[in-house]
């Protein structure tokens, strides 16, 4: 299905009714964070027994990669150093609020290396956007979701095996799959004291 603008997703309630895993690899986070339905939402999902874990793919800060301030230009296209440094701080900072409250079920990793579209996963559902040249920022571009085996595409992802006889819809999400796996493989795993 395909949306336009991220607000269609209704992301509170997605979050708040997983049941085994969130990845956000949809970096900066301060609109999640100044969003009440879908900070409200994780925090639901994250305090149920037994329930969902989740795993935030942050970018580095402006001073750590070259590439960041590119990344940042492109979503934040008038936005100065100043403003693009206080939504890295801010989005960070929620993050960590999230690792305090709910502990080891929330994975703080580092991207290393530049993210080629905005994807969220919300147990066997894929979410993504795209990037754009445009004054119109991503979140209200279309956004796209895709019902589809995680875990399988996953294993596939972490083995170096391409789907080969599945259907289009499952290839056409492994690229995203094996993207995000790339960047949980190989990105910095930030503790506390680091996210601050």
């Amino acid at each position: 299905m395909i949306f336009a603008g991220i607000e269609a997703l209704r992301l509170g309630e997605v979050f708040g009714g997983a049941r085994r895993r969130i990845i956000l690899y949809a970096p900066p986070y301060g609109n999640f964070a100044a969003n009440e339905s879908v900070r409200q939402g994780l925090e639901t999902a994250l305090s149920r027994c037994g329930g969902t874990s989740l795993m935030a793919c942050c970018l580095p800060l402006l001073s750590d990669d070259a590439w960041t301030r590119e990344v940042m230009g492109l979503l934040r296209p008038q936005a100065g150093v100043e403003v693009i440094e206080k939504e890295l701080a801010a989005s960070r900072h929620f993050l960590h609020e999230l690792q305090s409250l709910f502990g080891d079920r929330v994975e703080l990793i580092e991207m290393p290396f530049r993210p080629s579209l905005p994807a969220l996963i919300v147990d066997d559902s894929v979410y993504f956007g795209h990037f754009a040249h445009s004054p119109v920022l991503t979140p209200d571009g279309f956004w796209c979701v895709a019902d589809v085996p995680v875990e399988a595409l996953f294993a596939m992802a972490r083995t170096g095996r391409v789907p080969e006889k599945t259907a289009r819809e499952e290839r056409a999400a492994f690229r995203i799959i094996a993207e995000c796996a790339q960047a949980l493989e190989r990105g910095k795993r930030l503790d506390a004291k680091t996210v601050a």
